[in-house]
């Protein structure tokens, strides 16, 4: 007999969960690397080989030929995204080939088939975007048991051990390439129903580091006068370097930027948490105002939100948890990971009776 899972079809990250038969309370199902997320990247080489996941990632970054990414803002649309050794992508073939690998890997680390599958998908995918991503499951081998809403899955993943009939959830999901901000509402039986979704699909942590890059750029032009527009090699480098430089940030108030310049040698400085979020106060801002725009809509106000639960990597952003406390007077809620959250959500509807929502049109 196999098993159920939960997968969390991500734009610039994925992961795949199950229920523990013993505790009772869902997991995160590592890769073969031993890795809870996997980067939605993949490389074509010439040779043939399809490389996924982290080695993928890296050669992107790298700017290795034959690498796509993202290809998730582009499903329901009737698009090649990308061709490659004389061979077109679609959206969907990309998305089958991450998912077929996402199968295999849960596989061979739980030595168990997966019968049924349960994919998420943003709150704001139409009729035709999950028609893509249910044919994309297909073709990667997976039974689809149903396909719900990311925050409907981030919330009950929450809601498994905070359950509280007829609370309001609001669910902010900040991933590397888009925002979503979601309010649903707990009710009978484990039903969750989404109230209210809306988001902005092009902004998301990329930003926090383009900004992050530009600020470096800045720095080294005027301490060492080299001119970034006329040397792509340094714009790159540093570009690489922008995530690492944010996650320092969330733990602490300065990030030492050590680089190996071209033509230049070795250049060091910091930047500083003060200088990170004063560079980005209008991209955190954006997400507060559409936060505000939902609850209007809503006719509601942010006393009458239970609960604000952060998803996606990028809200370990300090600023996120500060912000939102200043303009909702609600502390947001830490007891679960923002990158496994869907996908252990998606893995507790995985074993419950269908359907296990009802959502607003």
């Amino acid at each position: 007999m196999g098993i159920k899972v939960g997968i969390d079809l991500g734009t610039t990250f994925s992961a795949v969960a199950m229920m523990n038969e013993k505790t009772g309370q869902p997991v995160i199902i590592s890769n073969t690397s031993g890795e809870k997320i996997t980067p939605s990247v993949i490389q074509f080489t010439e040779d043939g080989e399809i490389i996924v996941g982290d080695e993928a990632k890296d050669a992107y970054e790298c700017g290795e030929y034959g690498c796509t990414s993202v290809f998730k803002r582009n499903m329901g649309k009737d698009v090649i995204h990308c061709s490659y050794y004389g061979k077109d992508y679609t959206p969907v073939d990309l998305s089958a080939i991450l998912l077929r690998y996402l199968k295999e890997e849960a596989e061979a680390v739980t030595g168990q088939k997966i019968d049924e599958a349960v994919v998420t998908v943003p709150a704001y995918f139409n009729h035709k975007e999950r028609g893509a991503t249910i044919e994309a499951a297909r073709k990667a081998g997976l039974s689809i048991r149903q396909i719900i809403n990311e925050p409907t899955a981030a919330a009950l993943n929450y809601g498994a051990s905070h359950w509280r009939e007829n609370a309001k959830v609001l669910v902010y999901d900040l991933g590397g390439g888009t925002f979503d901000v979601t309010l649903v509402e707990m009710q009978k039986n484990n039903h969750m129903r989404t109230l209210q979704t809306t988001g902005d699909h092009t902004l998301g942590g990329k930003d926090w580091d383009y900004r992050l890059a530009s600020l470096i750029q800045n720095r080294i032009e005027s301490e060492t006068g080299i001119a970034i527009d006329e040397n792509p090699e340094i714009r790159q480098l540093v570009q690489q370097n922008a995530e690492s430089v944010k996650k320092q940030l969330t733990m602490a108030n300065n990030a030492n930027v050590r680089l190996n310049l071209p033509e230049y040698g070795r250049y060091t400085t910091t930047i500083s948490l003060d200088e990170f979020n004063e560079a980005t106060a209008d991209l955190i801002q954006k997400t507060g105002n559409l936060c505000q725009n939902l609850l209007n809509n809503m006719n509601m106000s942010w006393n009458e939100v239970t609960d604000i639960l952060l998803v996606g990597g990028s809200t370990r952003m300090r600023q996120v948890s500060s912000y939102l406390k200043s303009i909702s007077g609600h502390q947001p809620l830490t007891q679960v990971n923002p990158d496994e959250a869907v996908a252990l959500g998606a893995a507790v509807q995985a074993h419950l009776p269908l359907p296990g929502y009802v959502s607003n049109p």
